[in-house]
């Protein structure tokens, strides 16, 4: 059995196999960079147990907030035994810090009602990974079906040859294999895959029993894999994605393995490969469309695609509603529509829809014959996978595969992928000649029926919170007054569960599957070097352009102010619209208590973030509206603290993306007196001004948007009007005019082109908007991976080191010596720019009291040449409160 060992000084963890099995370990250290150094070893000694029961092995290394962690599976339950290979489904999951050991003592137990000071930052992934959907296996393919595993054996190890798609800890594992394949030779790689030191896992459902046809033992299962491609709860990942992948799509394979045979039949389920959603709090379907057919079918071709390549044929059975009336309509008419367009596929993929609700009322599934009379031929043609233990060859081969859908892909596609797998079923036997004696019937039939239950059940837990509705028929044959109030009753759970539950399981998921650390191996980091270095060969640059606007409306409608906004919208520097052009609203509806949350107790301030990927660099955009007032400056660097941590994106914090706007109503004030602030508005001393600003101030300190960039402002305040008026405050307030609303931005390759107000007069504030030039990066990955594999091959280059400077003392400073090293600093999350280090200039004095303008004013814009005309990407942020 596989042992956790570890040691504080430096910080380590060594997980190593049962001595019998390998002798070989994977050894863990962090670097004081705060990285980690992995390598397989023979070393044990030194080490001391970190557990006193053995574990089942490791799920790989995991990034949060700046710490990793390595994920360790230490209890487990078989649940099945397939070709004489055990499955098991995992039931506790720890994850050990490797920079330190801060967490060793703060319970990870979710069911635990221990109060620790520290949160153990993978509680929720726990939960996660405890919620008894995942499973493994050190000795059989949980991810690939019979037929797949039969025709194309790989020969290698577990680890080595799944099928990334159904692998839901692929991206923290994936770098624990690679180096596993890079320093081990077979027979010590294929030692340390028999010990199963590395567990790729499956999430799904995994069920097994044994069945009796004519006195013959036979053994029952399904696996269903589910896709960790868009992977999401049922609100939070809906319809397809640009790379085709569809949100809880499962590949369900119902086997049975006799004496003589293995049968194996595959179906599918998944969302509709059309972008659409469903917002708000949901009670009933409010399904919209977010994209148009024509910008969809790009990416549903890219779904079928894969489906030929990977089944041949796809006969698409639409559950959907076919009446006008019903919100469902829209979706099921695009849907045909989409897959009517797809020409090149139409001998290849058929669509057929049955209206479920319409046609299957209250007790009334024997409709469902109707259902199975018009699909009959297709299963004919499709037939299943049949496999001779004694010859070793196939008598069939399944040859197409049912894709069935309804909105959620949960409860109507559960009684339908039963029924068509006890018709294959059936089939088979009717083939075989093999018709179940009566006292075996009623058992076959319980098995059957309780096995695709359990299957439905565990598919809806995992994607809506609860068991799967009409339950009851599916085990019983009939639905029940029992299975009414069931289904009642997991409708309510569903209701509270995708509202206020879903969120936490969100966060978990897009933690797992974010991309895991680069692990520091002599060979790893050679390549990081040398891809640098080389990064002109797999990489090209291109220019956006970027509109960033904030306005606080002060509740005021533009459209009843009858005052145009195009002076603001509109840029005087790039005179054409931009590329992409955000927008942040604060107060677009007057704050009144009912609408400012719970009848004025909730808080009206926050912020609201949106990301994206231009090619391959990420943006982020943020607007907000901090606590207002003049002294209450410490709540407004609160409040950024609050939003930087808080917004995450699919498992990427604010931070780790490589462009990053903010934009809002920051309520930073301006401190001094009300007349000598007004004097200097009036002689446009911009440069008292600043000196004397409470964001200025605390940047200057560090205390707020560290590592951020905001031309000084060359415009008057913009706080606080008249409203309709372009007097400052006359108020009994008589408030100091200030720069409340701003924008700034970090990154590289932003390029300010202006900074300026608007002066539309409708709301106490001015609008104020950004135009940036930003350099994009375009990958080839190709090249990239062609480049990776050269210099991994180049035996000149393996064992390099990086040329790192001799580390500093009191009597010695490198950057002061006349030779100056030749090394690269990496900065960001990618690492494609270059920086050569010299020698620091000597810096003068700074006057006690700096005027910005002196120093850093902005250089010269040189316009470029008006481009044809195109349409923007407009994205609007709006903090209604």
């Amino acid at each position: 059995m596989t042992t956790v060992l570890f040691r504080e000084n430096p910080r380590s963890i060594l997980i190593r196999p049962a001595s019998n099995i390998s002798t070989t370990g994977l050894l863990l250290e962090a670097n004081q960079d705060g990285s980690c150094a992995a390598q397989f070893t023979t070393q044990t000694s030194g080490y001391a147990l970190l557990y006193q029961r053995p574990v089942q092995g490791c799920l790989g290394i995991l990034s949060v907030d700046s710490e990793l962690f390595v994920g360790i599976v230490t209890e487990h339950e078989q649940v099945a035994k397939f070709e004489g290979n055990d499955i098991y489904v995992i039931k506790r999951v720890d994850f050990h810090c490797i920079n330190s050991n801060k967490y060793e003592r703060v319970t990870i137990n979710p069911e635990s009602d221990e109060k620790d000071v520290i949160v153990h930052p993978c509680l929720e992934l726990v939960k996660l990974l405890q919620s008894g959907s995942f499973y493994y296996s050190n000795t059989f393919d949980l991810t690939r079906n019979l037929q797949s595993r039969l025709l194309n054996p790989s020969g290698l190890g577990i680890v080595d040859s799944v099928d990334m798609n159904y692998v839901w800890n692929r991206s923290i594992i994936s770098e624990l294999v690679r180096i596993k394949q890079q320093e081990l030779d077979s027979t010590t790689a294929h030692e340390v895959d028999k010990s199963g030191i590395l567990i790729p896992i499956i999430q799904g459902f995994v069920g097994h029993d044994r069945i009796t046809l004519q006195n013959e033992k036979m053994d029952m299962g399904i696996i269903s894999r589910l896709s960790s491609n868009r992977a999401g709860t049922r609100f939070n990942a809906r319809g397809i994605d640009d790379d085709g992948h569809v949100s809880n799509f499962v590949e369900s394979e119902f086997l049975i393995y006799s004496k003589d045979y293995k049968f194996s039949f595959i179906q599918l389920r998944g969302s509709v490969p059309l972008f659409w959603e469903q917002t708000g709090l949901q009670v009933q379907h409010k399904v919209k469309l977010s994209r148009g057919i024509e910008s969809t079918i790009h990416s549903t071709r890219k779904h079928f695609e894969e489906l030929v390549q990977t089944y041949q044929k796809v006969q698409i059975v639409n559950l959907l509603s076919q009446s006008k009336t019903s919100p469902e309509y829209e979706l099921s008419a695009a849907y045909n529509t989409a897959v009517a367009d797809l020409t090149e596929f139409s001998k290849k993929v058929e669509f057929y829809s049955f209206d479920f609700h319409a046609e299957v009322k209250r007790d009334q599934f024997d409709k469902l014959r109707e259902l199975s009379k018009a699909i009959e031929g297709k299963m004919e043609k499709f037939k299943f996978t049949l496999y001779d233990k004694s010859t070793k060859t196939f008598i069939l081969q399944q040859t197409g595969v049912f894709r069935t859908n309804c909105l959620d892909c949960l409860d109507r596609t559960n009684v339908v992928q039963t029924l068509i797998a006890e018709d294959t079923m059936k089939y088979w036997f009717q083939q075989m000649g093999k018709t179940p004696y009566a006292m075996e019937k009623d058992a076959l039939t319980n098995t059957f029926n309780n096995i695709w239950a359990d299957n439905g059940d565990w598919l809806s837990k995992i994607y809506a919170g609860t068991g799967a509705l009409k339950s009851s028929y599916t085990r019983n044959g009939k639905q029940s007054l029992f299975g009414f109030l069931d289904d009642a009753a997991k409708s309510v759970g569903r209701f509270y569960i995708s509202n206020f539950v879903d969120k936490s399981r969100q966060e978990a998921i897009d933690l797992l599957l974010k991309e895991g650390p680069m692990l520091s191996t002599p060979q790893n980091d050679n390549v990081k070097y040398y891809l640098v270095e080389r990064v002109s060969e797999y990489t090209s640059k291109s220019k956006i352009t970027v509109y960033c606007g904030t306005y606080n409306f002060n509740g005021k409608n533009p459209n009843s102010c009858n005052e145009s906004l195009d002076s603001w919208l509109d840029s005087r520097v790039t005179q054409q619209p931009a590329d992409i052009v955000v927008i942040g609203c604060q107060e677009l509806i007057q704050l009144t208590p009912e609408k400012t949350g719970l009848r004025g107790m909730a808080a009206n301030k926050g912020g609201i973030g949106l990301r994206m990927q231009v090619d391959d660099t990420t943006l982020a955009f943020v607007t907000a509206h901090f606590a207002a007032g003049q002294s209450q400056v410490d709540d407004r660097v609160n409040d950024y603290h609050t939003i930087t941590s808080g917004l995450k994106f699919k498992g990427k914090n604010l931070l780790d993306h490589d462009n990053v706007f903010w934009f809002g109503d920051f309520n930073f004030r301006i401190d001094g007196e009300n007349s000598m602030v007004r004097s200097m508005i009036a002689k446009k001393d911009y440069g008292w001004l600043l000196e004397h600003d409470q964001l200025y101030d605390r940047m200057k300190t560090n205390r707020v948007f560290m590592g951020f960039t905001e031309s000084p402002p060359k415009f008057d305040p913009t706080y606080k009007y008249d409203n309709d008026s372009a007097q400052y405050d006359t108020s009994e307030k008589n408030r100091v005019p200030a720069w409340t609303d701003r924008v700034l931005y970090k990154g590289k390759g932003i390029k300010l082109l202006e900074y300026s107000r608007g002066e539309q007069t409708m709301s106490d504030h001015r609008p104020v908007k950004a135009v940036f030039e930003v350099e994009v990066l375009q990958i080839n990955k190709e090249l990239k991976q062609k480049v990776e594999n050269e210099i991994r091959q180049d035996p000149t280059l393996s064992n390099l080191s990086l040329r790192l400077p001799p580390p500093s003392s009191n009597s010695s400073k490198w950057w002061e010596t006349e030779t100056l090293p030749d090394f690269p600093l990496v900065d960001g999350p990618n690492p494609f720019y270059q920086f050569k280090v010299s020698k620091p200039p000597s810096i003068p004095s700074r006057p006690e009291v700096l005027n910005p303008f002196a120093e850093f004013e902005p250089p010269a814009v040189k316009v470029p040449p008006p481009r044809p005309e195109k349409s923007s990407k407009l994205v609007t942020l709006n903090l209604m409160d």
